[in-house]
């Protein structure tokens, strides 16, 4: 199951998923990222969760 990786340097969360091979033409590139504006870990997992179902939802 993906979760939310933190930044070494800076101790934020984000979001880093790769992009299906069928969408890589048009999405352009192999990874999305997205900051989860967290440092906490707990807050991150609830924010990881809502960030990834849009992704998965937009990927449809």
């Amino acid at each position: 199951m993906p979760r939310p990786v933190k930044d070494k340097k800076s101790g934020i969360y984000y979001v880093r998923v790769r992009v299906p091979a069928d969408l890589l033409a048009t999405v352009g590139r192999a990874e999305i990222s997205k900051s989860l504006r967290t440092r906490e870990p707990a807050e991150a997992k609830e924010r990881f969760a809502v960030e990834y179902a849009a992704m998965q939802r937009r990927w449809c």
